[in-house]
């Protein structure tokens, strides 16, 4: 009996431990279960989320690609590729993806570099043929500097885009009388660089003795099933070629075909499909099925972090840009051109990819939403960063407190105005030691704690920021979310610029409305004035009137247009005409030394004349400065 109740009782024991000690851990490894779990409850998650956002963020139409671990989880479209003709976006429309094409870029170069064909630490200058890139530094630039925006170009953007095919050229004959000057010795600023991807377009060409587009369909495309994928606008995707818009005033505006010169750097047409199957090779390090277009250890050398300021920053890969959200390591590039905007984004610990293409300008909020949104449902973040107990000084802090703007800004040619005219970051110091920043790329203020000296992790967010102070000791930081450039603080006068050329013509239309009233009161007084005074007023008004139309005529020329070029009449006539108003301005003030010389006047307008005349001459030689006129400061 007792034997029995011994074994009933070491039964029973063996059941509560079996129910207590296994029950959890499956509880437990069900709970560390992380990602998509079945196609099904996927496709019903992206479809709320484009279903309840594509009117919201004012997109038409969005094609959506999902891949793990080799397969395609998911492969659709939402909304219109066309609103005009109602024409659904599918699988099958074809999107623009602007620099996103330079992953694909950067794939063709290391494919040689494999071959041998190009070397990543050598002069490029050795495999240039129609060009050279000038002795400025002593050190030269190499591939891998163009790979990781770390050239030292100068960050031109004009005429690089054109909507007339007959002025699109080769990439060789377009950097060869568009080449950037060199503003920086390579490798010590990250400065993102259209022209650098161009240039290794053209590395591609020149090693391969193919045209760039022939390289990327006999290499990549083919190898990897993408037939409907291409650099040049062929016949067999024209037709499904979407649409894309602006959204202006409440209404879509169709977007016109952009035509980039540097197409290696931005011209790709593609479909769902065709990037699930690309995003699937760089997870599978080079592998696609059966083929193998980069080798594993060539694609990890691709996919590693080879510039960066600092160690837990995210920082430049091969083509790809890295980043930490909901602390998963991931590679990713966007894209936008032509209204299209787009997000390739991988994760390679997780074998994961996703691709978001728009055709809207507003497209930006839409894949960045998709990807929070995706991220906080299938792998939320497990940890926050806990503030570190010994801050930096907020006395050494508040230094850093300010304005701040980012160095992808030309400094040579027609351009150069961006600098002063893009909203500028602010940083605000709290007396706590967190700081909140302000930016119009940013929907709302971001609040962020220190998690180790000057490195500051976003609160309750992904966003990372790094202050630290140049050689030159000037206060800088860099941002997670733009590791391809650095931000500099603005002087306390940064401001005037704006206000400069903006306010003195306004000051041009007050001054010249009141001599006009007052020369209409006194001839009807019939009041003379003395005669330098009329011939002062006079040369104003003329000076001011040029002014004005000079203004008004660049008004439309300061947005985007810049990147089509300007037209000629406006660079030879137009901007001539500040220089005219110079001579007029030296007039002006010998007539005002004649007035001074003779007594006329009181000494408040003498006063107010001589400000009339600093604005005469300074305003042609700010617009002299900032490139604005025919002949460039720099």
């Amino acid at each position: 009996m007792k034997n029995k109740q011994s074994f009933f009782m070491c039964f029973f024991i063996s059941i509560f431990l079996i129910t207590n000690l296994f029950v959890p851990l499956s509880v437990s490894a069900e709970a560390d279960v992380r990602g998509p779990q079945s196609k099904e409850e996927l496709q019903k998650f992206v479809d709320t989320y484009f279903q309840n956002n594509l009117n919201k963020k004012n997109v038409p139409g969005a094609i959506v690609t999902i891949v793990k671990n080799g397969e395609v989880l998911l492969s659709k479209g939402y909304g219109y590729a066309d609103l005009d003709q109602k024409t659904p976006a599918t699988d099958k429309s074809v999107f623009r993806i602007g620099s996103i094409s330079k992953s694909f870029t950067a794939t063709a170069a290391m494919q040689l570099v494999e071959q041998g064909k190009l070397d990543l630490h050598k002069d490029i200058n050795q495999y240039l043929s129609s060009y050279q890139i000038k002795k400025t530094f002593d050190k030269p630039i190499t591939l891998h500097h163009l790979l990781t925006h770390t050239s030292g170009l100068d960050a031109q953007t004009y005429a690089i885009t054109t909507q007339d095919i007959k002025m699109k050229e080769t990439m060789a004959q377009y950097l060869s009388h568009n080449l950037p000057k060199r503003i920086l010795s390579p490798g010590v600023e990250a400065q993102y660089s259209n022209y650098g991807f161009g240039i290794i377009g053209n590395l591609v060409e020149e090693r391969s003795g193919m045209s760039f587009e022939d390289y990327m369909q006999k290499h990549i495309f083919q190898p990897l099933g993408m037939g409907k994928s291409s650099f040049d606008l062929k016949n067999n995707i024209a037709p499904d070629l979407a649409t894309s818009y602006q959204y202006v005033n409440g209404k879509y505006q169709p977007y016109p075909y952009d035509y980039v010169q540097l197409s290696a750097a931005g011209e790709l047409n593609t479909t769902a499909p065709d990037m699930a199957n690309f995003m699937i090779a760089h997870l599978q390090n080079g592998l696609f099925q059966d083929k193998q277009i980069l080798s594993e250890e060539t694609a990890k050398l691709m996919h590693s972090k080879h510039f960066t300021k600092h160690p837990k920053m995210p920082g430049i890969a091969y083509g790809f840009f890295e980043s930490y959200q909901n602390d998963l390591p991931a590679i990713m590039h966007q894209g936008t051109i032509s209204g299209f905007s787009s997000e390739m984004y991988l994760i390679p610990d997780e074998q994961l990819g996703i691709l978001v293409s728009a055709n809207s300008t507003q497209g930006r909020s839409l894949y960045e939403g998709f990807r929070t949104e995706f991220l906080d449902h299938y792998y939320p973040m497990k940890n926050q960063a806990n503030p570190i107990k010994e801050k930096t000084a907020l006395p050494e802090l508040k230094l850093f407190e300010g304005n701040y703007n980012d160095n992808i800004n030309p400094l040579h040619g027609y351009g150069k105005w961006i600098s002063f005219l893009k909203p500028p970051l602010n940083i605000s110091i709290l007396d706590n030691g967190n700081l909140t920043l302000k930016w119009a790329a940013f929907e709302k203020e971001k609040e962020f704690a220190e998690i180790s000296p000057r490195y500051f992790q976003e609160v309750n967010g992904n966003e990372r920021i790094h202050l630290f102070q140049a050689k030159d000791g000037k206060q800088q930081l860099v941002l997670g979310y733009l590791p391809y450039a650095t931000f500099e603080k603005l002087p306390w006068y940064s401001g005037v610029h704006s206000i400069f050329l903006f306010g003195v013509p306004i000051l041009f239309v007050l001054v010249s409305l009141i001599f006009l009233i007052n020369w209409f009161i006194r001839r009807k007084r019939k009041v003379a004035d003395h005669t330098y005074t009329v011939k002062f007023r006079k040369m104003f008004f003329a000076i001011a009137v040029f002014n004005i139309a000079f203004f008004l005529i660049t008004m439309p020329f300061l947005g985007e247009a810049i990147v089509y070029g300007l037209p000629s009449w406006y660079t030879d006539i137009v901007c001539s005409i500040p220089f005219g108003t110079f001579l007029l301005g030296l007039w002006l003030s010998w007539i005002l030394w004649k007035l001074y010389k003779e007594k006329v006047g009181s000494w408040w307008t003498k006063l107010s004349y001589f400000i009339l005349v600093l604005c005469s001459l300074g305003y042609p030689m700010f617009l002299f400065y900032w490139n604005f006129l025919s002949v460039h400061f720099s």
